[in-house]
């Protein structure tokens, strides 16, 4: 008996120091030296034109953890030297020990952080390390940071592309001229800009104004003056490229749906009953003055009295509201460019200096307010 508790024993030790050589044998992590970014700090002035272009290509050591590892290296960008969580970005995640940084990524950042365009303002880059630790866990080292100066300039966010009706359903038929904005191509509107879907709408009269022709038809395009692209009938409820001029059906009030992305179309009848059209439209703001009596008349369509339009031009930045008949008991506001609805009461509507097609439609208030 005490031969086999002894043989055991031995077994034991024999384990235990299999074990030990085992565990000797794997390499362990003993941070000898960090990442050390080379690149020194800098100064750049960023452009729209070169938003695709490298505003600089960041490199480091590889540093030293006393054993071959394959870490993981991080580019990270903040706005203060103390890399605070809600503000720090992640720019690139290699193997090797460079990564390069683009003007419009780097610009994108800056606007992230609400930095003024033209102004410049210092951008701090560390390099965070990730390696395993024995397989059992996760070994984080950074680098000290560097600071460059950088110079953003204003990106706007991207808004919904106009798109516009032209056939034989507006005041000139099939009239595609640059400057038929109200008279050949009518705007269609949509309930916001946001760019993550193309659906637009209309409501209006439809009917063909065009004598020799007793039906209405129309298309799409989306360049005043220009056939391409285009968009035409495919087959019911379906629009394709090129396709043929679309039927508008009986004559009468329609709701007109487009959804470009799909390539789709509905076309609703629409009743107007006890809708009376909004007489004595007219826009007032900075570019007027606010005076009284300088209001620019919104001109109803001469067959669709709901349907308004105006254009006008702006020397300043400034604002603009809708109000009836020169009061201010009935004023609208509120609305955005390109695509917006107008508030009774509303904000005043913000507009850059420039040129403007103003459209509104006072069956669903909805505007359209194109740069021209």
């Amino acid at each position: 008996m005490k031969k086999i508790a002894s043989l055991f024993n031995l077994m034991l030790i024999m384990f235990f120091a299999l074990s030990s050589c085992t565990d000797d044998r794997e390499p362990r992590y003993e941070l000898v030296s960090a990442p050390k970014m080379e690149v020194p700090g800098g100064t750049y002035i960023l452009t729209e034109p070169a938003a695709d272009f490298i505003m600089e290509t960041f490199a480091w050591s590889k540093g030293d953890f006393n054993y071959e590892a394959g870490p993981i290296y991080t580019l990270e960008a903040a706005p203060t030297d103390s890399f605070p969580a809600d503000s720090t970005v992640e720019m690139a995640s290699v193997n090797q020990p460079y990564a390069s940084v683009t003007v419009g990524q780097m610009n994108a950042i800056m606007k992230k952080w609400d930095k003024p365009a033209d102004v410049m303002a210092p951008v701090f880059f560390r390099v965070k390390t990730a390696l395993a630790n024995n397989g059992l866990q996760t070994v984080i080292v950074y680098s000290k940071p560097i600071r460059v100066d950088v110079t953003p300039y204003f990106m706007k966010d991207p808004v919904k592309a106009p798109l516009y009706l032209v056939g034989n359903i507006t005041e000139t038929p099939w009239d595609n001229k640059a400057n038929a904005l109200g008279t050949g191509l009518m705007s269609m509107f949509a309930t916001d800009n946001s760019t993550k879907d193309e659906v637009y709408t209309y409501t209006g009269y439809f009917a063909s104004n065009d004598p020799t022709e007793p039906k209405s038809f129309f298309k799409f395009v989306t360049i005043p003056g220009s056939w391409d692209p285009q968009y035409g009938f495919e087959s019911e409820g379906k629009l394709s490229a090129k396709g043929e001029n679309i039927p508008g059906g009986a004559k009468g009030y329609k709701t007109l749906t487009v959804d470009l992305k799909a390539l789709t179309y509905t076309l609703e009848d629409y009743d107007i009953t006890g809708k009376e059209p909004l007489t004595g439209l007219g826009l007032v703001g900075d570019f007027t003055g606010w005076a009284d009596g300088a209001d620019v008349a919104l001109e109803p369509l001469s067959y669709d009295p709901y349907i308004l339009r105006a254009t006008i031009t702006l020397a300043e930045d400034g604002g603009l509201k809708v109000r009836q008949n020169g009061s201010w008991d009935n004023n609208w506001g509120g609305a955005t460019v390109p695509f917006g609805k107008l508030t009774k009461g509303g904000d005043n509507i913000s507009l850059t200096a420039g040129k403007y097609y103003i459209q509104v439609n006072t069956l669903t208030m909805n505007t359209a307010i194109i740069a021209l």
